[in-house]
């Protein structure tokens, strides 16, 4: 599962009314200190440990942000 496309939860309080619900990223690992994900946004541009993570296991993640020249 790791590089695998992840799509993260954004809470209805930290997204507008008709913004995106979901923040795209990449897994990264699993969190030491707790039964959480590690995900790497590049939208966000930081490390992101959460348990709201959607994975889509057909697309790896490197290779596809990096041919849309988003990551």
């Amino acid at each position: 599962m790791f590089n695998y496309l992840a799509y993260i939860h954004v809470p209805k309080d930290k997204s507008r009314k008709l913004g995106l619900r979901t923040k795209w990223s990449i897994f990264v690992g699993y969190d030491d200190a707790s039964k959480a994900y590690r995900i790497c946004s590049s939208q966000l541009q930081k490390l992101i440990v959460t348990k709201d993570v959607v994975y889509d296991e057909s697309i790896m993640g490197t290779p596809y942000l990096k041919k849309k020249k988003i990551y």
